[in-house]
């Protein structure tokens, strides 16, 4: 299971192939999952708190792929990085989708494999899964789900792999391999004895995760085994017994997705803070911000059996989302701090640009001011020339020269030191 975003459903939903009876009945079966072990079932009474959650859900069949795995690049092999190990695999690809907030899984289902596990699962961790193009061309399934159906990986792949046999089919140190997503290497190829004590706890058990005797299922990075022994029946039996856990890992998958986006965005984000406006960052912070948060109803989800909260718990733990999201905390405090800072510096610059308005127009009512006071003392001047047959002409010359226009001034001033005191 792949954690993917994508851009266009229609460009999905145009890519759909539904002639596989098979993966029908697995996309049949994990809705089943989904009404029962969320919320109330469809068409019962009550009210639903993940009704919301499950009708943004979709599952899309994208058809059959080919794949290949190839040679471990080290030192002796670099010059045959492309050499094929085993016979090439048949996989069918379903992807389940979240409509609103653009992240999903995709999921590769095999029936079998014609290849060691380990071989496989080494392939998968270091992301060099072929995909074999109708031309032949053998290219990197991340390249391909790009080119195809505009998936982008947002998160390490997880696989769940079911056995048919006991767990002691392997000994300690090639089920430790396995759980590491490590090649088991031929006889002679001896690294020396297993060691990892956080691995050797988890083999030990009888059952390991598993809540009930049937089976051995244990859990580690990137890696979910389920030993059965009594794994019988038909196809569409095990497929069916295959879509209960299967529902929970992409249930975590879906959390990764969008916990891995959020992440980058941040990181992203705080990367540019040297090159972008203040204002453009907070829009940018509020834009991601808001965008993370559809998908909180998605990923805090409540299943409705306690066996299957604590199968989630454990996988949890297990795949390491808590991990994740821990990181993601952090970066996001430190967006946050960088947001305040940035807000701060947004104040200030609309509290200067404030007081520059405030200056323009405090200059204007000076222009205003003096030219009142200059209109004033030709209109007062004029007028008291008028008084000239009441006034005595001394008088009147010393009221017009000396009285009247150090009152004009001293008024002038007072106008003026309102204004500038304003300004300040």
């Amino acid at each position: 299971m792949y954690p993917v975003t994508y851009k266009e459903q229609d460009r999905l939903l145009e890519c759909a192939c539904y002639d596989n009876q098979e993966i029908g009945n697995y996309m049949h079966y994990m809705d089943i999952r989904l009404q029962c072990e969320t919320g109330v079932p469809f068409g019962k009474d009550g009210i639903d708190l993940m009704e919301r959650y499950k009708n943004r859900l979709e599952r899309i069949p994208l058809g059959r792929l080919r794949v290949r795995i190839t040679l471990e690049m080290i030192l002796d092999i670099l010059d045959h990085e492309d050499q094929p190990v085993g016979c090439d695999a048949e996989a069918e690809a379903v992807l389940s989708i979240d409509r609103l907030s653009h992240i999903g899984v995709l999921t590769l289902v095999s029936l079998s494999t014609p290849f060691l596990l380990s071989h496989f699962l080494d392939n998968i961790v270091r992301n060099q899964l072929m995909v074999i193009e109708e031309n032949g061309e053998a290219v990197n399934l991340y390249a391909y789900m790009q080119e195809k159906w505009g998936l982008n990986a947002s998160g390490t792949p997880k696989s769940y792999e079911m056995i048919p046999k006991e767990k002691n089919c392997l000994n300690k140190k090639q089920l430790g391999a396995v759980l590491l997503s490590e090649t088991i290497y031929e006889e002679g190829e001896d690294f020396g004895e297993f060691t990892d004590a956080e691995i050797l706890k988890l083999t030990n058990s009888e059952t390991g995760m598993g809540q009930y005797s049937r089976a051995f299922v244990v859990a580690h990075t990137n890696v979910l085994l389920d030993f059965e022994k009594d794994l019988r029946g038909t196809i569409q039996a095990r497929m069916y017994n295959a879509a209960f856990t299967c529902f929970y890992v992409e249930l975590l998958m879906f959390e990764e997705a969008a916990l891995t986006c959020f992440n980058k965005e941040l990181i992203d984000l705080m990367a540019e803070v040297m090159r972008i406006e203040p204002t453009e960052f907070l829009t940018r912070a509020r834009t991601i911000t808001n965008r993370y948060l559809n998908t909180v109803d998605f990923w805090n989800v409540s299943v409705n059996y306690p066996s299957s909260q604590k199968s989630l718990q454990m996988i949890r733990k297990s795949f390491l989302i808590d991990d994740l999201k821990e990181k993601m905390e952090y970066n996001q405090k430190q967006v946050g701090n960088i947001f305040d800072i940035n807000r701060e510096i947004v104040d200030r610059q609309e509290a200067k640009e404030e007081k520059e308005r405030d200056d323009q127009s405090n200059t204007a009512l000076t222009i205003l001011s003096v030219l009142c006071f200059f209109s004033a003392m030709i209109d007062g001047n004029d007028y008291l020339s008028t008084l000239d047959w009441l006034i005595p002409a001394g008088v009147l010359d010393i009221i017009l020269k000396g009285v009247f226009p150090i009152t004009m001034i001293g008024i002038l001033l007072y106008v003026l030191k309102k204004l500038y005191g304003r300004s300040k």
